[in-house]
């Protein structure tokens, strides 16, 4: 069996405990509906976390952007053990550059 057997089976206390609660609420789900009432209140009195949160609900959230600003021409084959070595030791606060030439494997 390949890959982690125990990925995405994380169990979910907090979503259940409150799963229960709305259940147990009844149909109309009043706790739900209150929960609902003061996120728009808040919203409402400009709160920017309740817009935001509100805005996310209605809207879905917008995509993250991704940038892409340099040019990525090397093959990772083409790579030596010490240029995949310097880019998996590369410090997260400086950029990584890749060699001007890649060296060829033997």
């Amino acid at each position: 069996m390949a890959g982690n057997a125990n990925s995405g089976r994380r169990e979910k206390h907090f979503l259940t405990a409150l799963l229960m609660e709305l259940k147990s609420a009844g149909s109309d789900m009043p706790k739900l509906r209150n929960i609902a009432r003061a996120l728009i209140a808040k919203a409402e009195e400009g709160d920017m976390a309740a817009i935001k949160e509100f805005a996310d609900r209605i809207d879905g959230k917008v995509p993250q952007g991704l940038e892409h600003t340099g040019q990525i021409d090397t093959r990772t084959s083409e790579l030596t053990d010490d240029d995949l070595e310097r880019i998996a030791t590369a410090s997260s606060d400086r950029a990584f550059e890749a060699p001007e030439s890649p060296s060829k494997l033997n």
